[in-house]
């Protein structure tokens, strides 16, 4: 038996109840039974699932509260990432998480993991005045606090990454990652943070339903559209 965590002492809500996949990956021309998981936080992770040990671990979407994953296993948080000056820092991603609980899908036959993604910054700030639960700690627990309401107030600590989900905003992106290399391969917008699952086919397909309201089949080498169709309400679940 083994365990691995992917978020130790967990101040973000970076959950890591997303599905996990189970398959077989060629490695360094070694073949191996894994689990492939992109939990909140936005690290995808490559874990044997005979013996635990962490494979490879790699951002899939933009992040700055970690800088990697050291030889533990463990993430290399950023200096501020606990956001314990008092100061409220917008920290990505948010507590929505770079993949939130909508399936991701895997392809055998294009060696690709289709990940429903999602881009937004979160502004976290620790309040030492307030009590556990108190009225004020929407969202919280042990004095920390992710709300926006009461948080406005505060200094803001900001990213000046041009490549930074702005504050305040929130959208999706379908991306497609290899597992193996830990890289983008390539990604597709999406107005709404929350789109649905995705569905791989051996006929080389791949279908997601989306928040607008649009259930669309795109070819899973390139996610070029093959069809598309209202469906007259948004879309979370998988197809």
């Amino acid at each position: 038996m083994w365990h691995y965590q992917t978020t130790p002492g967990d101040s973000w809500d970076y959950t890591a109840t997303q599905p996990i996949i189970l398959t077989e990956l060629e490695i360094d021309g070694r073949r191996r039974k894994v689990l492939l998981q992109a939990p909140k936080n936005g690290f995808f992770y490559v874990i044997d699932r005979v013996n635990g040990e962490l494979i490879s671990a790699a951002p899939y979407s933009y992040m700055n509260w970690a800088s990697g994953i050291d030889g533990r296993g463990r993430p290399i948080e950023r200096e501020g990432a606990r956001y314990a000056d008092g100061r409220t820092h917008w920290i990505s991603p948010s507590s929505h998480g770079a993949h939130n609980w909508f399936p991701m899908s895997y392809s055998p036959s294009t060696g690709l993991v289709y990940i429903p993604g999602v881009r937004q910054a979160g502004p976290f700030a620790r309040d030492a005045t307030q009590a556990w639960n108190g009225p004020n700690q929407v969202g919280s627990g042990h004095q920390v606090t992710a709300s926006f309401a009461f948080r406005r107030d505060r200094e803001q600590v900001l990213d000046s990454n041009p490549d930074a989900p702005r504050p305040g905003t929130a959208s999706g992106e379908l991306i497609a990652y290899d597992p193996v290399r830990q890289r983008r391969v390539w990604a597709i917008a999406q107005p709404s943070h929350y789109n649905g699952g995705l569905l791989t086919t051996a006929g080389g397909l791949l279908m997601q339903g989306d928040a607008e309201g649009y259930f669309t089949v795109r070819d899973d080498r390139t996610g070029g559209i093959l069809k598309r169709f209202d469906v007259r309400s948004g879309v979370i679940s998988s197809p």
